[in-house]
């Protein structure tokens, strides 16, 4: 570095970082293969379960345990996510930002895309058992928590079902909450435009924000990204994954 040039900000470091990652998949003659820089480092899963709750604040309480198997779902999820569009994941309880892992394939315009409905993940019966187990129940969190995880292992129906009854059950101040969460299931699904509309409705909390600044990101709507994401990050702690990954977003639609 020059000495006495400006510091670059991290929007500037993640713009070249992009630009470098679509540059190596462009040029299939570089004797240097590119590689994830993050693949060194995994986050625990009790700080993914964490970041998986972080849809709740401001709304509800959060449920304190991680579900069984949730740690051998995350190692799975990280894995299998490298290679599949679905990666663009909505900011919802139940889901976590560290799902987007493929920064090569995100710096390419034909990635941003509207995702397709997620696959059924074979087997997790004990992280199946606990959201069976949460149906029984009349707790909006865990409800919520439900909905996200069997959406994110592809069980649309059941992760329905959980989001009916938290919606039953649900305040009026959880209301942004559950409506934010409707919008994530269709995404997950595969219908974008239920999720949009959903998220109109959410109100104008971070959640809600960034995920409609998604929404317009795959639609080229680049100007109401920034917008939306721009929105969302000035709620969100600087600690926050999600946070990251709005600032990261904010950055390709720039």
């Amino acid at each position: 570095m020059t000495p006495n040039a400006p510091v670059p900000t991290l929007d500037e470091l993640t713009a070249r970082f992009l630009a470098a990652a679509a540059s190596s998949e462009a040029d299939e003659t570089s004797e240097v293969e590119p590689y994830e820089v993050i693949g060194g480092f995994q986050p625990s899963a009790g700080e993914l379960w964490r970041e998986s709750r972080q849809a709740l604040h401001g709304f509800t309480k959060d449920p304190a345990a991680a579900p069984p198997e949730w740690a051998a779902f995350v190692t799975h999820d990280s894995q299998s996510l490298n290679h599949v569009p679905s990666t663009l994941t909505p900011f919802a309880v139940g889901l976590f930002p560290q799902r987007l892992r493929n920064f090569a394939a995100l710096s390419q315009n034909t990635f941003l895309r509207s995702p397709a409905c997620v696959d059924k993940t074979p087997g997790f019966t004990g992280l199946r058992g606990w959201a069976g187990k949460a149906l029984r129940g009349t707790d909006v969190t865990t409800l919520l928590a439900a909905s996200g995880v069997l959406a994110a292992l592809g069980d649309h129906t059941e992760a329905q079902t959980a989001l009916n009854a938290a919606e039953t059950f649900a305040n009026p101040d959880q209301r942004a909450a559950v409506m934010n969460q409707r919008g994530s299931l269709a995404w997950l699904a595969g219908d974008t435009e239920a999720a949009r509309d959903a998220w109109a409705l959410a109100g104008a909390n971070a959640p809600a924000q960034f995920n409609l600044g998604l929404y317009h990101l795959t639609q080229g709507a680049n100007a109401a990204a920034v917008e939306a994401f721009a929105a969302a990050e000035a709620s969100l702690p600087e600690s926050s994954g999600w946070c990251h990954l709005t600032r990261l977003f904010a950055t390709l639609a720039s």
